[in-house]
């Protein structure tokens, strides 16, 4: 489902915007799961793994699932490295700490036209990955619905 509602949408924005001059385009997935954090939608799931929206529980600090949860020394380590990009980006343009800074963070590289696949794997140990999660398959769809609603 999250191919229809956001991938789709994601890669066709990536692959328009890269194309403009001093285009920055940072992307990621976030891959962090606390089961705690989603308890009273779990028997409903069909999986158990990080929702779509779920970043929100962190960069926020509040759990839009409504429960209650305990946060593992890895919630915390995930909420303050994603508060950290997220603060960095709305205050600078860039996720990435200022040079000079003392905080040390994995690098968060953006898009470039030679790899548009590029993405910040969000867990407890941040990582860098290329293959945006078949990508080749949304584009085949976003086609289609391109062409469908033009």
């Amino acid at each position: 489902m999250s191919d229809l509602i956001s991938n789709i949408a994601t890669q066709n924005y990536c692959h328009l915007n890269m194309k403009k001059p001093k285009s920055h385009i940072w992307r990621f997935i976030f891959e962090h799961y606390n089961s705690d954090s989603t308890w009273s939608l779990n028997p409903f799931f069909p999986f158990k793994a990080s929702t779509h929206g779920n970043e929100l529980n962190y960069i926020f600090g509040i759990n839009f699932f409504v429960t209650p949860w305990r946060r593992t020394e890895a919630d915390k380590t995930v909420k303050k490295l994603t508060t950290k990009y997220f603060t960095n980006f709305a205050k600078w343009g860039d996720p990435n700490e200022p040079a000079g800074s003392s905080e040390i963070y994995p690098h968060w590289d953006p898009l470039s036209e030679d790899n548009i696949e590029k993405y910040l794997n969000i867990t407890s140990e941040p990582e860098m990955r290329d293959g945006f999660d078949e990508s080749k398959r949304w584009e085949r769809m976003g086609y289609a619905y391109r062409a469908f609603v033009e």
